[in-house]
């Protein structure tokens, strides 16, 4: 791929680490599940994201779940629910298998906000680039070299 122009995919590598949720579920179908948030000045509201994806690295699918919404600031969000939740998330992995995949970014509206992989340059004293963010909460920040799958939190 090209330094100087945005992916148009990414690569997702399943680890035992914020790449848990993403697993091979079916002969053609992968399943990404994780957590995103979106804020403004006075809340925060968050998401259990289900999303499936075919062989070419197309979203298929989407469940999409907004379970808790907290003044901004504050950190009191109910940790039974979101183990609920994210619980009747993780069932659509069961009997998955670690594996990898080059996805297409997307963009799928819901609860007036955009999930979406985001392409973004940034400006560095070492070296410009580009980064694909999980938006709206920027959970994930996938960078080059975009074969080796690599991310920050």
């Amino acid at each position: 791929m090209d330094a100087s122009t945005a992916p148009n995919q990414i690569r997702l590598v399943s680890d035992e680490y914020h790449l848990e949720g993403f697993r091979k579920v079916g002969p053609e179908r992968w399943l990404w599940v994780s957590g995103q948030g979106d804020h403004d000045a006075t809340r925060y509201r968050y998401f259990a994201c289900s999303i499936w994806f075919d062989a070419a690295g197309t979203v298929v699918d989407h469940d999409i779940e907004h379970y808790a919404t907290e003044p901004t600031g504050t950190t009191a969000r109910d940790v039974t629910l979101s183990r609920e939740v994210f619980g009747r998330h993780y069932q659509g992995l069961a009997g998955g298998e670690m594996s990898d995949l080059w996805i297409d970014l997307f963009a799928i509206p819901a609860y007036d906000t955009v999930f979406e992989l985001r392409p973004r340059f940034v400006t560095s004293t070492r070296a410009d680039h580009w980064r694909v963010e999980f938006m709206p909460g920027n959970t994930l920040s996938f960078y080059p070299p975009w074969q080796e799958g690599l991310y920050d939190t």
